[in-house]
């Protein structure tokens, strides 16, 4: 388990060196350089993204299998006890701390990371309803991006406001050369 959050720090910081460069591309390319780079510099984004998921997800199994396997280590006489009286139930694994949500406040780098991470944890989670799927995806909404709901909202279109604001690549360029010009002042773009 150290190796695979070794490789977890590396890749986050892999990730704080790729916003940096991308967002000084983003500040010196001009529009043809930025539309031929723009399909690989998310291609990379993404696999990086995709690379932290696994990576966090592996150690969370871990985790979690080697918290259930300690929970199965019964020593020989409570075995014994164990197997006299067959009808008695089993011991639960215990319990690993809950993985918190995914915050999401706006910024536009933070999108491809916060949607893959909601997707992995509540959207593709077949047990909860769309209004549950709704709630969350409420509470993980901070700053900006919480401008973007409407109380017409159902999940669906909530997600799809939110996915058609943060994928238009036109406004994502326009944002980062507002926020690299005026980097201390908190600007929206409308």
């Amino acid at each position: 388990m150290p190796e695979l959050q070794a490789q977890l720090d590396v890749v986050l910081k892999l990730q704080e060196k790729f916003e940096i460069l991308k967002s000084d591309y983003y500040k010196n390319a001009n529009e043809t350089e930025f539309s031929e780079a723009e399909a690989a510099l998310d291609s990379i984004e993404e696999d990086l993204q995709n690379l932290e998921v696994s990576l966090k997800t592996s150690i969370n199994k871990l985790k979690y299998d080697v918290e259930y396997l300690k929970g199965q280590n019964i020593d020989s006489s409570a075995k014994d006890a164990h197997t006299a009286n067959i009808d008695q139930p089993k011991r639960a694994p215990i319990k690993l701390p809950e993985i918190p949500l995914p915050l999401f406040n706006g910024k536009f780098e933070e999108w491809n990371l916060f949607k893959t991470q909601f997707n992995s944890l509540i959207n593709e989670n077949a047990e909860l309803s769309e209004h549950e799927k709704l709630h969350y995806l409420r509470g993980c909404l901070k700053g900006e991006a919480k401008t973007i709901e409407t109380s017409d909202d159902d999940f669906t279109s909530l997600f799809k406001a939110l996915e058609q604001r943060y994928e238009n690549k036109s406004y994502c360029r326009l944002s980062h050369k507002k926020h690299s010009q005026f980097p201390s002042n908190e600007t929206r773009i409308r």
